[in-house]
C-alpha cells in the first residue's frame, strides 16, 4: 500500500524491526518467491498492540465493499447512523446515485480485519445505478466526514 508518511528506517533497520515484532508474535510474514510479494499482517496481539497506541474509535470505522462498476454497494460498520451518513455523503456528493431502498442486517458478526472480530454490526446494502462520467464534489463528502476508512483516515480524524 502506498500511504503519504515513510517509516524511516533503512532496508536492515526494516529487517531488524520486523524480525522482532515476528518473535513477539505481533505480526506474520508470508514469503513468496519475490520479496515484492511477501506481505505483513497483524496477528490478534499486534492488533491489540496498534490499537492500543492508536486509540482508533471502532464505532466510526467504515468498511466499505463495492466495485465501481457494480450495481451494489456494502457498507458494513458499528454504528448505523454514522454508516447512514456515510452513505448520504457519497449521494451528496455525486459518488453514488441511489436506485432503491437500504436493505439493512443487524447485530451481524464479521472479521473485517484479520487481527479482529467484530461483533453486533450493521450491514447497509445500497441499490444503486451504474458508474457514470458524473461530477464528485469532494468538498461536501469530507464536509460530513465523521468516519474513517483506512488507516490514513483515522490519523486526519478528529478526536471526540
Amino acid at each position: 500500500m502506498n500511504v503519504g508518511y515513510s517509516h524511516g528506517l533503512t532496508d536492515h533497520q526494516l529487517q531488524v524491526t520486523l524480525d522482532r515484532m515476528k518473535r513477539r508474535g505481533l505480526i506474520t510474514i508470508s514469503s513468496e518467491v519475490d520479496d515484492a510479494e511477501s506481505s505483513v499482517t497483524l496477528t490478534p496481539a499486534g492488533g491489540d498492540q496498534w490499537s492500543l497506541e492508536r486509540a482508533p474509535v471502532w464505532d466510526r470505522f467504515i468498511f466499505e465493499n463495492g466495485s465501481l462498476s457494480g450495481e451494489r454497494f456494502t457498507v458494513v460498520a458499528a454504528n448505523e447512523s454514522i454508516s447512514r451518513r456515510y452513505i448520504g455523503s457519497r449521494i451528496a456528493a455525486g459518488i453514488e446515485v441511489q436506485a432503491g431502498p437500504i436493505g439493512v442486517r443487524r447485530g451481524v458478526s464479521l472479521s473485517l480485519i484479520p487481527w479482529k472480530r467484530f461483533q453486533n454490526m450493521v450491514v447497509l446494502r445500497l441499490a444503486r445505478e451504474r458508474s457514470t462520467n458524473r461530477h464528485v464534489d469532494w468538498d461536501v463528502y469530507e464536509s460530513m466526514r465523521i468516519w474513517w476508512t483506512s488507516l490514513a483516515e483515522l490519523s486526519k480524524l478528529p478526536r471526540g
